[in-house]
């Protein structure tokens, strides 16, 4: 049996975890570079898959047979073009975090938040002055894809609070 202080230590990192994940979308939402929803995502990926770092997928607690396969085929395509994958709980902590962020943009009440596309423009990095996005902008983000073994297809279950 694990001892009861290394479930406290993997619920503070996962807690450090999901705070970096909602401050990298936060941060990539505010910069333009998350695109959001199945639908638009599989167009980026059609036209750009290069300037895709991270592929967040959030599942709901409905068992949405469409939704799985949907899943199933952009994960196999993140697999292939060894694009990082996080699989997240917690739509409608989501919802909360990015409507606020987003309140000003011209949007549905029911964005479809089950895909998310964390992207860089290559363009903007050789452009840009050292304030412009990298991986770098959220430290703890960074930190957070180092260890997923850069580029490296990689699948975690975690829950947003």
């Amino acid at each position: 049996m694990i001892p009861e202080e290394n479930f406290e230590t993997i619920e503070n990192r996962t807690q450090s975890v999901s705070l970096a994940l909602e401050e990298l979308l936060v941060t990539a939402l505010k910069q333009d570079c998350l695109t959001i929803g199945i639908y638009e995502s599989a167009k980026l990926f059609n036209a750009d898959p290069d300037s895709v770092v991270l592929c967040v997928l959030a599942a709901d607690d409905e068992d949405d047979v469409a939704l799985q396969i949907h899943f199933t085929l952009l994960q196999a395509f993140c697999c292939d073009s060894g694009i990082t994958i996080l699989r997240v709980s917690g739509v409608q902590r989501l919802q909360q975090l990015l409507g606020s962020v987003d309140a000003n943009r011209n949007q549905d009440d029911h964005r479809d938040l089950h895909c998310m596309l964390v992207t860089v423009s290559l363009l903007r990095g050789l452009l840009c002055n050292s304030e412009c996005f990298s991986l770098n902008f959220v430290p703890a983000a960074a930190d957070m894809l180092h260890h997923m073994h850069d580029r490296w297809c990689l699948t975690t279950n975690m829950n947003m609070h």
